[in-house]
């Protein structure tokens, strides 16, 4: 039974074929959510009626008004952009690490996915998502 998980433990390295697989898909699924959640920074999540609300023409709903929704919706965001992110590089080490072993070809999908992540998280911090 030791020699079995001894096979086991070698072969679920970050290296072998199998974690780079799952992590490249792990991530690419967490990259198809963060488009999804996209639509809460962006003018979707920034109420159109928040202008109303701030000169007095409409009751804002709730104790707090639309503004604790913004900050909300911001933090969720960066939240999945950051697991992202991280899966993201974890995928493309693993990718590189099986290179080293096998001389596999480089990780053009999660190196693609960690450029998006980082124009998103510009795009962010700067306000150009919010529109």
């Amino acid at each position: 039974m030791a020699k079995r998980e001894q096979e086991i433990r070698e072969t679920l390295t970050l290296g072998s074929p199998a974690v780079d697989v799952a992590l490249t898909v792990v991530a690419g699924l967490s990259f198809q959510f963060l488009c999804m959640v996209l639509p809460l920074v962006g003018k979707a999540g920034m109420n159109p009626w928040r202008e109303y609300a701030v000169r007095g023409m409409m009751n804002v709903p709730g104790p707090h008004g639309f503004d604790s929704y913004v900050t909300q919706n911001k933090i969720a965001f960066l939240v999945v952009l950051f697991i992202t992110l991280g899966l993201s590089v974890t995928a493309a080490y693993a990718r590189l690490q099986r290179r080293k072993i096998d001389g596999s070809p480089f990780p053009k999908f999660a190196a693609t996915l960690i450029v998006c992540c980082m124009v998103l998280l510009v795009a962010h911090l700067t306000g150009y998502l919010q529109i």
